[in-house]
């Protein structure tokens, strides 16, 4: 018989969507990733796992926002031959 996993730590959660710790504790700090505290534990529900897997859940954070100003300079730039 398997176990059904239904909360992910913090570092799992980061091993599953191929991002660093850091941007994990970004996404919660900027409310987009819904936690629970158990003690001193963080931990994700697999339901706001799947929700994000359908794209009901889009994850902003500091990291979101860098790569964003990164994107929108990166179109600014003129080059001439």
């Amino acid at each position: 018989m398997s176990v059904e996993k239904l909360v992910y730590t913090t570092n799992e959660f980061a091993e599953l969507f191929g991002v660093c710790q850091m941007s994990v504790y970004n996404y919660i700090a900027s409310g987009s990733l819904p936690i629970l505290k158990v003690g001193k534990r963080t931990l994700i529900t697999k339901y706001t796992v799947n929700e994000i897997l359908q794209g009901k859940r889009v994850l902003i954070g500091r990291t979101a926002e860098v790569v964003a100003a990164r994107n929108q300079q990166r179109d600014a730039t003129v080059t001439f031959p």
